[in-house]
């Protein structure tokens, strides 16, 4: 069991590393969420308001995740 444990907590890379690539993933993640709802919402033939609230819902998801990657670099310090 200590050995599972010891494996368990190696480091695989450093955390600057990870930080960095987690951020650039948070950042990468937001425009394509907004354009895939977009497409979406107009194959799926919604009503205008179903359009506009899925929009904004999906203006949401594409702004938190911009937040979490500017926010990720202040957990470091």
């Amino acid at each position: 069991m200590s050995r599972l444990l010891r494996v368990a907590r190696t480091r695989l890379v450093d955390e600057a590393l990870a930080l960095r690539v987690v951020q650039l993933l948070c950042f990468a993640a937001g425009p394509p969420v907004l354009i895939l709802a977009a497409r979406a919402l107009t194959r799926y033939g919604a009503s205008p308001a179903e359009l506009v609230i899925g929009l904004l819902a999906a203006c949401a998801v594409c702004l938190l995740c911009v937040i979490l990657g500017v926010v990720l670099p202040l957990t470091r310090r």
